[in-house]
């Protein structure tokens, strides 16, 4: 009876450790658990390069330009040097062409048109033009009307082809040519220095 209850017990036993051994092949493995070695190998490629810079096709970008002076951007004005003088007769040519201009003044229809004689041909390269200065009698004892025109066309040249434009209100009275307002100047009355300064004493073209 005890040699039966030994094995009884032997063969639980037995029993027991072989459901434990089956039991821990089944223990669930921690859901974080790092996988396994030969899984971690990437299927991606490595990321492309970025396409290198090709530019325009125009070589090396321009740099900065060097003309940085005071006349930059300014134009030239026909004619004018450094030897250029202050004050100059304007050409037949040019006296012509603003005489051409002249309507009747403003202020008295009925009046003919005034014919300019002379005119003093000032150089202005502040303001990219040439000034061309003449007077107007008033008929009266008080100094003569100042009248000016601007043109981009040299005028002391034999032949003028230029395009011709009024100065001042009173220049505005006596010719067709479009008025030209010089922002910097006090008013519209007023005239650019260079022309000032040929007023006292202009010449016959």
């Amino acid at each position: 009876m005890r040699r039966a209850h030994r094995m009884s017990v032997a063969a639980c036993t037995i029993v027991l450790t072989t459901v434990a051994v089956g039991l821990s092949g089944c223990t669930p493995q921690p859901s974080d658990a790092p996988p396994a070695a030969a899984s971690t190998r990437s299927t991606a490629s490595a990321s492309p390069a970025p396409p290198a810079d090709t530019g325009t096709g125009t070589g090396t970008q321009p740099g900065p330009s060097s003309d940085t002076g005071p006349d930059v951007g300014r134009p030239a004005l026909d004619g004018v040097d450094a030897a250029t003088p202050d004050c100059q007769p304007a050409s037949s040519a040019t006296l012509a062409a603003v005489n051409a201009t002249m309507t009747r003044p403003s202020y008295h229809p009925e009046g003919d048109p005034f014919t300019m004689f002379s005119l003093t041909a000032a150089p202005d390269p502040e303001h990219a033009v040439w000034l061309l200065v003449g007077t107007l009698p008033t008929g009266t004892s008080s100094d003569p009307r100042l009248v000016a025109w601007a043109t981009t066309t040299d005028p002391t040249r034999d032949t003028f082809d230029g395009t011709l434009r009024s100065l001042s209100g009173a220049t505005t009275q006596i010719s067709s040519a479009p008025a030209l307002h010089l922002p910097d100047l006090p008013n519209p009355g007023s005239l650019p220095a260079p022309a000032l300064a040929c007023a006292a004493a202009p010449t016959r073209g």
